[in-house]
């Protein structure tokens, strides 16, 4: 994994969520190809980072990280920090982010109190306000946008065919 230049101000830059966001709605079960399309579809597309969900979460998402599947979009393992009490060397969910095809890794930050106190181990006292707002806005699009995507990946699946 290499480090990048900051983001260029003038330029929205889009990180999709599809794979694993979308992954958790009622219905939806991914199989491995369909993740393969879904990224090959967002990378056509011009998305320019695809989240493809948590490496080592379960066996397909482990396999789904073993080669990237996008050719210009950065490829984005996401998960937590390391567990409250351990080292990151003894950790093997924080280690799956780090062994893989990824590009980049996107963790998640705790806002709901019932994480932060059981599995920080902090109090809520120690998160600024700044970081909640914002942990709470990425929250509200990523809920906003999927639904979108959902209904749009057909017609758009065919148009890129045609």
């Amino acid at each position: 994994m290499t480090l990048s230049a900051p983001a260029a101000p003038d330029r929205l830059y889009l990180f999709d969520t599809t794979l694993r966001d979308g992954a958790q709605t009622t219905g939806v079960d991914f199989s491995l190809e369909d993740k393969r399309q879904v990224a090959t579809l967002l990378d056509r597309l011009g998305v320019d980072y695809v989240e493809g969900g948590y490496p080592g979460a379960n066996p397909l998402d482990s396999e789904f990280f073993l080669q990237k599947p996008t050719k210009k979009a950065r490829f984005v393992a996401f998960g937590m920090t390391k567990r409250a009490g351990r080292s990151v060397s003894n950790d093997p969910g924080f280690n799956a982010l780090l062994d893989n095809a990824a590009d980049s890794v996107c963790l998640v930050a705790k806002a709901w109190d019932y994480h932060v106190h059981v599995a920080l181990g902090i109090s809520l006292e120690l998160m600024p306000q700044e970081g909640q707002s914002l942990i709470l806005a990425g929250a509200i699009i990523s809920i906003a946008v999927n639904p979108l995507l959902f209904t749009a990946i057909e017609p758009l699946q065919r148009w890129l065919r045609a």
